[in-house]
């Protein structure tokens, strides 16, 4: 997943951009925002504006692990969480 190709670059997003995972079916019925990096007031937000990056599915599909990079003020990447972040699905 990126935007490279087309001649964007990482840097046009990265002043703006903010994201969590959501899941729904394949019919796109059912959507689920299953964090809440960037919304205040939740155990896992974060004073920084939070990137989800790529992720994938444990082979039971009741877990994700993803990338997730946590944003300073200056609009540089103060952490980057790689294969670190586990997340289980409830349903």
């Amino acid at each position: 997943m990126g935007s490279e190709p087309y001649g964007i670059g990482k840097n046009f997003f990265i002043k703006w951009l903010k994201t969590d995972y959501w899941i729904m079916n394949s019919d796109d019925t059912s959507k689920k925002k299953i964090t809440r990096f960037n919304d205040k007031g939740f155990y896992e937000s974060d004073k920084n504006r939070v990137i989800a990056s790529e992720f994938g599915f444990n082979p039971d599909r009741k877990k994700i692990i993803g990338r997730v990079y946590i944003l300073n003020s200056e609009n540089n990447i103060k952490d980057d969480f790689s294969a670190l972040l586990i997340i289980p699905i409830e349903n």
